[in-house]
């Protein structure tokens, strides 16, 4: 099996890795694989962002329990610190950890994450422990709207302040005929309503439903007026994306900054340009090791003096591998210029493992469904003109991912009770024994 080690870099800020302004530079443009990057944002990382192995190929393995151990430099040798239990959904994304301290059991902090229907995640909530209760600490949360069709027209931004759920950013999108966004307008909150903030038109996306960007022209609100600021431009060529950002300046378009990600199978790398004297110019790169597994072994920060690529800082992660290829233990260590040998940091050792497939299926269509009355109020009527005689696994869901109805069937006519869910939309989805699937919107009244 395959496996694919990421997510680890998240450790310079919770280990107090110095981040300098330069390697806070870039700005969170996603490139498709953004495994090396993270560790130049500056992005109020948490300490459950390093817990997870997210371990990818033909097949990922993710562990349901690891023992953490920190650095002890007193005593020259490892500690046991915090015992962390994973949970995951049906495709393997996390959906939380608990946190103990190893000494006593007692509960420390518990993370926990929601999904939409399509992967993107929307909750983002940290908790500790009170005295028998978990409280919320910290969160970010992406609720979106919708119009009387179901399809999505904007999200409203939360963050957990003063013990409520509280508005920051509102976008409201403008929707062509296959319902994908093409323009978006971005408001704050002022505590008691909307204020113009931003506008972003012409998008185009590689993949609306992962929220890939291709391009886009932003204008800030500004006396009563949009005005141009900023346009994001992206490429690929094979294994190489590219990122280009250009301000408005002097009434035209003007080249500011590069991003450039490329990989092999043995390394992935960023380099950051900018656009000085007519040309581009070396800034920053990022360059990850990859072992034989699939799995990065380790990131290099190097910054351009002029004449060539200076490392300052560099990251090692120590795998060990059972015989299934799962990760059983990670050893976190970090060395810049002023260290002779690096200094290990942090370990990690994983176990209970649960294996995922990330093979995609040639998916074929259940023709013939008939799913009335849509909009749906009581109950809901499917009947499926199948000549093959089958069984049926029906499962509604929100359009937060969240499954409020789940069944199995051997018949063809089937009934679902509705009158418990919320007014909304839905997705419904029907699997049969064959693999056929078929998904439409259901509204409930």
């Amino acid at each position: 099996m395959k496996t694919r080690f990421t997510c680890i870099f998240f450790m310079l800020v919770l280990f107090g890795i110095g981040v300098n302004a330069k390697q806070k530079s870039l700005e969170g443009r996603k490139l498709p694989r953004l495994n090396i990057k993270s560790i130049a944002l500056d992005n109020g990382t948490k300490i459950k962002e390093l817990r997870h192995l997210t371990l990818t190929g033909d097949q990922f393995s993710v562990p349901g329990f690891s023992q953490d151990f920190s650095w002890d430099e007193e005593s020259d040798g490892w500690m046991h610190v915090t015992n962390t239990t994973y949970s995951y959904n049906d495709v393997g994304a996390p959906t939380g950890e608990v946190i103990q301290d190893a000494g006593t059991d007692l509960y420390l902090f518990r993370n926990s994450y929601d999904y939409d229907y399509f992967g993107n995640i929307t909750e983002d909530i940290a908790y500790t422990r009170g005295v028998d209760e978990w409280i919320i600490s910290a969160g970010e949360k992406s609720v979106y709207t919708v119009n009387g069709n179901g399809d999505i027209t904007g999200v409203i931004h939360q963050t957990w302040e003063n013990i409520e759920w509280v508005n920051k950013t509102k976008d409201v999108y403008t929707l062509n005929a296959q319902n994908v966004p093409t323009e978006m307008e971005t408001y704050t909150w002022n505590g008691t309503g909307w204020d113009a903030y931003s506008k972003t038109t012409g998008m185009n996306w590689t993949n609306w439903n992962t929220r890939e960007l291709e391009f886009y022209t932003l204008q800030l609100w500004k006396e009563g007026a949009w005005e141009n600021t900023e346009r994001f431009s992206s490429s690929r060529n094979g294994n190489t994306f590219t990122d280009v950002i250009q301000l408005w300046k002097n009434n035209e378009w003007v080249n500011e900054k590069r991003e450039t990600y490329t990989s092999t199978d043995t390394e992935e790398q960023i380099t950051l340009e900018l656009w000085r004297q007519e040309e581009w110019q070396k800034k920053e790169k990022y360059l990850a090791s990859i072992d034989g597994r699939g799995n990065q072994t380790g990131v290099v920060y190097s910054s351009w003096d002029g004449t060539e690529w200076y490392a300052e800082m560099e990251l090692f992660f120590d795998l060990t591998y059972n015989e299934s290829d799962d990760v059983t233990q990670m050893v976190f260590r970090y060395r810049d210029p002023s260290m002779e040998e690096p200094a290990n940091i942090s370990k990690f050792l994983y176990s209970s493992f649960l294996h995922f497939t990330t093979d995609v299926p040639v998916v074929e269509l259940l023709d013939n469904v008939q799913v009335f009355p849509n909009p749906v109020n009581n109950s809901l009527n499917i009947h499926i003109d199948d000549s093959q005689l089958s069984t049926y696994e029906v499962n509604i869901l929100s359009l937060t991912g969240q499954k409020v109805f789940s069944g199995t069937f051997s018949t063809p006519t089937i009934s679902v009770n509705t009158g418990y869910f919320t007014t909304g939309t839905y997705v419904l989805n029907i699997l049969n024994k064959d693999g056929r699937v078929y998904n439409t919107k259901l509204m409930k009244q």
